[in-house]
């Protein structure tokens, strides 16, 4: 049975978004990291504003978090041999083949169907997780609640948060743009309110 976090999967968004997510990082990237820092912005994106940018379902498979039906890397795979991404194989001694990905060299951003907000996402997921190496990265996935709140193998379940921290607010420059903007009209602005604000502009 599909979690309330469930959305039926657009695969040209879960590109876009992947793309924007190369973009903005701005150099290649290992497979285990970009997965993880997907499923951190998805999880992100449903806890604050109540769904995901992706549209992606994701479960714990082996190794943590990941999109089910390893779709990431399968949209990974066909960006790839689209010409739209580059990858590459490593292989460090005797262990496994390590892949990473980066943008070709004609990649134009104002191209991907991606919205200004969408973009304040990434680049504040890419503010906070950015500069992490894989060990890290996997270990802030497994934090999250979906994670915690899951057995091995089961969907996980994202919920939005009924309350935001002042930290978390401040940390996010889609939240702190949208505050500024009420604040001009009004000198307090509850979260429902704000809340509110985000669910109308995205309608527009």
């Amino acid at each position: 049975m599909a979690s309330p976090g469930a959305q039926a999967v657009d695969t040209d968004r879960a590109a876009a978004v992947l793309q924007g997510l190369l973009y903005v990082l701005g150099k290649g990237v290992y497979r285990t990291k970009l997965v993880k820092l997907t499923y951190l912005l998805d999880e992100s994106s449903y806890r604050l504003r109540g769904q995901t940018m992706t549209g992606l379902n994701y479960i714990w498979d082996h190794y943590g978090p990941n999109a089910a039906d390893n779709a990431i890397v399968c949209r990974l795979d066909d960006l790839a041999e689209a010409g739209k991404v580059s990858m590459s194989a490593r292989q460090v001694g005797n262990g496994p083949v390590a892949y990473s990905y980066q943008l070709a060299q004609d990649f134009d951003p104002s191209a991907l169907p991606l919205s200004g907000d969408d973009w304040s996402q990434i680049h504040s997921l890419v503010h906070k997780y950015g500069a992490m190496n894989r060990a890290q990265i996997v270990r802030e996935s497994k934090a999250t609640a979906p994670f915690l709140n899951a057995q091995q193998y089961e969907q996980l379940e994202f919920k939005q948060a009924p309350t935001l921290t002042t930290e978390e607010v401040s940390a996010d420059p889609f939240w702190q743009e949208t505050l500024a903007a009420m604040r001009d009209n009004s000198e307090r602005v509850t979260l429902e309110e704000l809340r509110e604000e985000v669910a109308q502009s995205s309608q527009l």
